[in-house]
């Protein structure tokens, strides 16, 4: 299999919510290669070249991982650990997405080393400005 490597990562299992990072991704050119996944261990999978992605002809590990913290097989705090706990991927732009305020949830992200942390806004232009401000800071 011939995956090509990505700039960017999306984690999140909402098609909804990938599809808006992909078009807030598009908005601003040149457009960074993105790959998406929809568990947190297809993404340790994705990162690692491990798994499904053992093949990826370029492993070069994306810059920028926009993760998702509530998914099914692998939650995403577990995902930034492993990140975080590799001397490989530990300065990878990890960035937070959720979808609600969690005071212990942002302490817990912020122990394990994250980059940031955003909620996701419901309000469609709301969501496309986070995401360029996301890109411009971390590509």
């Amino acid at each position: 299999m011939s995956v090509p490597a990505a700039q960017v990562l999306i984690v999140d299992d909402n098609p909804s919510d990938c599809g808006l990072a992909l078009e807030a991704l598009k908005s601003v050119q040149p457009m960074p290669k993105v790959a998406i996944v929809h568990d947190g261990a297809e993404a340790l999978d994705y990162v690692f070249c491990t798994g499904y992605y053992a093949d990826r002809a370029d492993p070069t590990p994306p810059k920028l991982v926009i993760l998702d913290l509530h998914m099914p097989l692998l939650p995403g705090m577990e995902v930034l650990r492993q990140i975080r706990a590799d001397p490989g991927t530990m300065d990878i732009a990890v960035v937070v997405l959720t979808g609600g305020y969690h005071a212990e949830e942002i302490r817990q992200a912020q122990n394990l080393g994250v980059t940031s942390y955003f909620v996701k806004p419901s309000d469609y232009r709301e969501y496309i400005e986070m995401l360029r401000v996301i890109r411009a800071n971390w590509l």
